[in-house]
């Protein structure tokens, strides 16, 4: 009964850590999509804790420097 227990409490701690850290590995390849160029990376926000807040600045630093870059090139016209 102890085992099955300890089995039990194993494979949840696995689900919920893949719960929490799946959203972050999203982030994570945004950033490199960022860091590789591409500033049109837009993320769902899917939750409203700090992930969500975190995803949420990502999409509005992104699109800020879409927006600055944008503005060079015009003024380099």
């Amino acid at each position: 009964l102890g085992l099955m227990a300890v089995g039990a409490a194993a494979v949840l701690a696995i689900l919920f850590s893949k719960t929490l850290v799946a959203p972050l590995n999203r982030l994570y390849k945004a950033t490199r999509e960022v860091a590789s160029g591409n500033f049109s990376v837009n993320l769902a926000v899917n939750s409203s804790d700090e992930i969500g807040s975190l995803t949420r600045s990502f999409n509005a630093m992104s699109g800020k420097i879409s927006e600055l870059i944008q503005e060079q090139v015009r003024k380099a016209h």
